[in-house]
């Protein structure tokens, strides 16, 4: 079963989250960090991809950058990447080079 929904930030700012489950336990997760330039640009996106949970951080310049991450539990990356996202927007954007977009 799929779970997808979005959290506004601004009108130009959202998280976008998509959460896989499999008997009421998360097996695959995105969240991400988006922009609206012309369309959606993600900015940060914590994600479960080939079973290694990390955190891409896509600057403005087309350069990406990925991060391991420690944790394995996948409601506890969940809860932290939104909770970080909501908390640390604003220097994300100007970390990857936004900080004139919004």
């Amino acid at each position: 079963m799929a779970k997808r929904y979005f959290i506004d930030l601004t009108n130009h700012i959202r998280i976008r989250v998509a959460i896989e489950l499999k008997k009421n336990k998360i097996v695959d997760l995105v969240v991400q960090l988006e922009i609206f330039l012309e369309e959606w640009v993600p900015v940060v996106r914590y994600n479960y991809a080939h079973g290694i949970p990390h955190r891409d951080l896509m600057y403005a310049h087309g350069k990406k950058a990925k991060e391991y991450l420690k944790e394995t539990n996948l409601a506890k990356i969940l809860n932290f990447a939104i909770g970080d996202l909501k908390k640390n927007w604003v220097s994300y954007l100007k970390r990857c080079g936004y900080e004139e977009k919004f």
